[in-house]
């Protein structure tokens, strides 16, 4: 048989009231992190201006028209912009790339930097020019790597992708089949 922990009422009352306060002030830190980290990193977090995902629907490196090649390192299939500071693209080859990015709402530019580890960190790869000339549709004009590029893209409804559509279902409903 174990010893009580306190042996007066007083000491037991006492040990009690430390459990409770420790507990509350666990569950209020939880409580209180939580709700920072939804404002700033989740969904109540400030969406970027070009928030969204791109479908791009027509690359152009020095004039040219680059077509949708599986093996071409330099065309993107996609540009995803989740947070402030970063872009993603995506490669032919469906690679994503993450780098940091800047996008000026006034001037209308989106800056993107060479990802970190890389020579010369934090240069520009890529410096263009935004417009916005219907909802849905972003078209960036600039340099891409040095080379003149101007990238027509179309916004993608994340619904439309089979994992977030209605038939598809994480759990199998008969595993056995």
């Amino acid at each position: 048989m174990q010893p009580p922990l306190c042996t007066s009422r007083r000491g037991a009352r006492i040990a009690g009231f430390a459990q409770t306060a420790v507990g509350i002030w666990l569950v209020g830190g939880v409580a209180v992190l939580g709700w920072s980290s939804w404002w700033e990193y989740g969904g109540g977090a400030p969406k970027p201006e070009l928030y969204g995902l791109w479908e791009v629907t027509e690359f152009r490196m020095d004039g040219r028209p680059v077509p949708p090649l599986l093996t071409d390192p330099d065309r993107w299939q996609r540009l995803v912009i989740e947070k402030e500071g970063a872009v993603s693209w995506q490669r032919m080859n469906g690679a994503l790339v993450t780098v940091p990015a800047q996008i000026d709402a006034t001037a209308h530019t989106l800056t993107v930097a060479a990802p970190a580890g890389t020579d010369p960190a934090g240069m520009p790869i890529a410096d263009f020019a935004y417009a916005r000339p219907e909802p849905g549709i972003l078209r960036l004009d600039g340099e891409l790597d040095g080379r003149p590029a101007t990238i027509d893209l179309r916004a993608t409804d994340p619904a439309a992708f089979p994992l977030n559509g209605p038939r598809f279902h994480w759990v199998q409903d008969h595993p056995d089949q």
